[in-house]
């Protein structure tokens, strides 16, 4: 990192110039250290500031783009004879620009990875969750390697991801999922996550589990989430389970936050009946 270069430089120059004064002997190396520990601050924080223009930019960006979304919506549902399925379509299109856009205006930061690793973890973390958001997972996988796993959702996302490419199997062996990449990311996810955020990585493996008809392992791993983090769809998989209703498990009362990991498509809503009037002429006709 060329911060870390620059600091370890000046640290070097300002020891040296310290030793020539009078008296100097060990204090030379401390202020060595010190120079380099207060460059290396100045340094990453004006990178963090410059990238943290970048970052705001670009959710601000998204946000203006949800605003869009849902004024569009709005709009849409005062027409007559709306036509669900184009409308669906058009604010999906509105919505995967927009995230494009915004992913687009991450790219300055790249400039700074040089300066900062930290620096390309925030940004890749970002873009993964952008194209997961997209299905672009061709993208987002090239990404796993810089990714900051510090946020329960993302590792909900690194779950589904890996669920998507290789599943729990219905004759896979406790020791086969045990040693899972899922496995792995569960434990990590809720070594951190409490409260309602665990829950969700909880609800999320013990559906992978109740999927590949690992009933029992789901029940067990819901009563160790209960003592934990529990949450109302915990208690509620839970009775599915403990009543042989495995098939009634569900995840959808997190509702978007669940569906975003695509691993179940959210149910269509019902297209809204028209009211009638009555015309002069012409009998009943649509508002």
């Amino acid at each position: 990192m060329k911060s870390f270069v620059i600091a370890f430089i000046a640290g070097i120059i300002g020891g040296i110039a310290y030793s020539f004064l009078p008296d100097a002997s060990w204090g030379a190396s401390v202020t060595g250290i010190l120079v380099t520990l207060a460059v290396y601050f100045v340094i990453n924080r004006k990178i963090n500031s410059k990238l943290m223009l970048i970052v705001n930019a670009s959710q601000d960006h998204i946000q203006a783009t949800q605003e869009k979304v849902r004024k569009k919506m709005n709009a849409m549902q005062n027409k007559p004879g709306l036509n669900q399925t184009a409308a669906q379509k058009t604010l999906e299109g509105m919505q995967k620009e927009g995230i494009e856009e915004a992913i687009k205006m991450l790219d300055p930061a790249n400039e700074l990875f040089g300066w900062s690793l930290l620096a390309r973890k925030q940004v890749s973390t970002i873009k993964y969750q952008l194209f997961f958001s997209l299905k672009q997972f061709d993208k987002a996988d090239k990404l796993e390697g810089d990714l900051l796993l510090f946020d329960p959702q993302l590792v909900a996302m690194r779950m589904a991801r890996e669920w998507m490419r290789s599943p729990f199997k219905k004759d896979s062996s406790p020791k086969e999922i045990q040693s899972s990449p899922i496995t792995k990311l569960f434990k990590k996810g809720t070594s951190r996550a409490k409260g309602t955020t665990g829950a969700f990585l909880y609800n999320t493996y013990a559906w992978m589990l109740n999927k590949s008809d690992k009933s029992k392992m789901a029940l067990e791993l819901l009563t160790k989430g209960l003592d934990k983090c529990a949450d109302d769809v915990i208690k509620s998989n839970l009775d599915v389970l403990r009543n042989n209703k495995a098939s009634k498990f569900s995840n959808k009362a997190y509702s978007e936050r669940w569906y975003s990991l695509h691993l179940e498509v959210p149910p269509q809503a019902k297209p809204q009946k028209q009211k009638m009037r009555r015309g002069r002429n012409q009998g009943f006709q649509p508002f």
